[in-house]
């Protein structure tokens, strides 16, 4: 299984394009409201069957989620992309980046 997790202040058409092509391959894809809504959904998932995570956050964000992955455990095929702009409104991303990763 491949997640990719995306955040609830994604600008709307970046989120739309980005889903579709998550979609093309085969991931399941999450809006969340932060780091504490990611180990809520893995902490009830068999880290066994993920494949591969991809999250799209702020800086901040991305540092929490790394440091949960690591502790319990799962450092493999864990990929991040840096919002280009955020302030958690309207935020956006290079989705050539995000593309890339999927």
């Amino acid at each position: 299984m491949k997640l990719l997790f995306l955040p609830h202040c994604l600008n709307k058409r970046l989120a739309g394009e980005i889903y579709s092509a998550a979609l093309e391959k085969n991931y399941r894809t999450y809006i969340v409201s932060g780091s504490s809504r990611i180990k809520k959904y893995l902490d009830n998932c068999n880290l066994d069957e993920i494949e591969k995570i991809v999250g799209v956050a702020c800086g901040d964000e991305i540092n929490l989620a790394k440091n949960y992955l690591e502790k319990i455990g799962f450092k493999e095929m864990v990929f991040s992309v840096q919002l280009s702009e955020d302030g958690c409104k309207n935020t956006k991303v290079n989705l050539e980046k995000v593309l890339s990763v999927l």
